[in-house]
């Protein structure tokens, strides 16, 4: 297989990704970047006054290339809160205001769709997990009410961005069969509320071992038989070939990979 399947478009809903590779990169790193295969790309960074200039000149390099470029909606600071009982239930509906307003400065600044975080660390990820989830009624407890809050930010970001304005969600990988049905079952909600595309893992699930990649791998498995849009895995820095041989057995539509992964490079620049 080697190139060939990561240089097909990818299609989403309303666009085309023009490959199978989304390269996850943050805002300083990015600026002048010369990335030497076709990519788009998925940064991190907060969207803000400030901010909107510089966010603007690195959108404006990449759809020169006729690339693309989403964002991942951070949550972080103060106004944050994890789904602990003591958190005020204004608060809550002030979070899901957060996570729609930034997504509209998103799309006004012209990035080709954001990314709601929900992996492990994430405030997602608190409200999801029984494990973390301390509360009880609509917003903790049984998981259609754990779900919640997840699907509360999905509807409200798709409720503040354009129909079409592609909306990625970020999902943990877990090493349980009843939690890779748990979440299944939240993703075929979330396909349901709006989301385009479904991307499993984070850097931090995948940095260092083989049983860390099985869990996304069973995870992404678990989440395509259920939807019908993408599904893609986060192979951080595994080596180019170790993906490729991953492809060949498991089912997945695309990778992210990390920024500082050379041996992409070394692929699309050899002789084979």
């Amino acid at each position: 297989m080697e190139k060939q399947w990561w240089l097909k478009p990818l299609p989403l809903q309303h666009i085309t990704l023009q490959t199978r590779i989304i390269m996850e990169v943050n805002h300083e790193s990015f600026t002048n970047r010369d990335v030497p295969y076709p990519a788009s790309f998925l940064a991190a960074g907060n969207i803000d006054s400030s901010s909107l200039e510089r966010w603007k000149d690195a959108i404006h390099t990449v759809h020169k290339e006729e690339k693309s470029i989403f964002l991942q909606l951070e949550a972080e600071g103060d106004e944050f809160h994890t789904a602990s009982r003591n958190t005020a239930l204004h608060d809550i509906h002030h979070m899901i205001q957060i996570y729609a307003d930034k997504a509209a400065k998103a799309e006004q600044a012209g990035f080709d769709g954001v990314e709601i975080p929900g992996t492990k660390g994430s405030v997602i990820h608190s409200f999801v997990s029984r494990k973390s989830n301390e509360r009880t009624g609509n917003w903790g407890g049984s998981l259609n009410d754990r779900l919640h809050f997840p699907l509360a930010v999905a509807r409200h970001v798709r409720e503040y961005t354009r129909s079409d304005f592609p909306l990625f969600f970020r999902l943990p990988s877990v090493t349980d069969t009843d939690a890779a049905e748990e979440l299944a079952m939240m993703a075929r909600q979330l396909e349901a509320s709006g989301v385009d595309l479904f991307h499993i893992g984070s850097e931090t699930d995948n940095r260092s071992t083989k049983t860390s990649l099985q869990n996304i791998l069973h995870t992404a498995s678990s989440v395509k038989n259920t939807v019908s849009v993408p599904v893609i895995i986060s192979t951080g820095t595994t080596e180019a070939v170790t993906s490729t041989q991953l492809k060949e057995k498991n089912p997945f539509d695309g990778i992210s990979v990390h920024e500082g992964n050379e041996s992409w490079k070394r692929l699309f620049l050899s002789e084979t």
